[in-house]
């Protein structure tokens, strides 16, 4: 019986010694089938590697697409503070001219109506959130001015309450009713507001989408990916429960550029 002996190897920074006492032709079975389980595991070395590697430039362009959506996000939200702003004023300066002393009738009335405009232009380019029934309110009190039911001094009123309510809707979150089209079919849907920031829907079908601004106005986006419609759907029971702040992992519905 032959027996051979092996120099000590370093392995992996570890000291491995061989000291094989058995015919040759067995040293040399054992010594192919080392070889070939470390040729194999060098394999799965590089692919772990490969693998990890993809991660992280995964993870990098992640972070790099939720960075644009947070400063789209900002963006919006300051376009949103600044339109509140100029409601505050617009609201503060129909009340000074209507508690200036010696104001007539005739001089207030253009003003509302100049007002009622305005808010009317707003209402129809802002969020979607029941537009028919803000312009209907609006439409109402100039109607009622112009025939004579409504003095100017009273219309002011309702306009300084008109402006209180956007106000609200601009400062908070809640689930409403409202009739949505979805891939040109009218649906009466659930809609989860944030602010007058995003709006988000989910039709009796259990389908969850965003209303996205479009060169044409606004249209209605279902969702594509599993984990968007999970955010949505958390967000709505979160709403139902009557947690409307705090911090919420929700989809980007400012754009269309992609289908979440």
């Amino acid at each position: 019986m032959a027996i051979r002996s092996f120099p000590v190897r370093l392995l992996g920074g570890q000291l491995l010694c061989l000291l094989l006492m058995q015919p040759a032709s067995a040293a040399g079975e054992s010594l192919d089938r080392l070889a070939e389980k470390l040729v194999n595991l060098r394999g799965e070395v590089e692919e772990l590697n490969s693998r990890l590697d993809s991660l992280r430039d995964q993870h990098k362009n992640e972070m790099a697409s939720l960075s644009r959506r947070k400063s789209d996000l900002q963006s919006r939200i300051q376009q949103r503070q600044v339109q509140v702003d100029e409601l505050r004023t617009n609201l503060r300066e129909i009340r000074e001219e209507a508690q200036k002393a010696g104001v007539e009738a005739e001089a207030l009335e253009p003003k509302v109506a100049d007002a009622i405009v305005t808010l009317k232009t707003r209402v129809r380019r802002g969020l979607p959130f029941k537009v028919a029934e803000r312009v209907g309110e609006l439409e109402d009190i100039r109607k009622q001015m112009a025939t004579g039911v409504l003095t100017p001094h009273k219309a002011a009123k309702r306009l300084w309450t008109f402006y209180e309510d956007e106000i609200r809707l601009a400062e908070e979150n809640g689930i409403y009713q409202q009739t949505v089209t979805v891939n040109g079919e009218e649906k009466l849907a659930d809609v989860a507001r944030v602010g007058m920031v995003m709006l988000f829907f989910r039709t009796p079908a259990s389908q969850y989408g965003r209303a996205v601004r479009s060169d044409g106005g606004w249209t209605y986006r279902v969702y594509r990916r599993d984990a968007a419609r999970e955010q949505v759907k958390n967000l709505f029971a979160s709403f139902r429960k009557q947690v409307r702040t705090g911090y919420f992992t929700i989809p980007n519905a400012l754009t269309g550029t992609e289908d979440q």
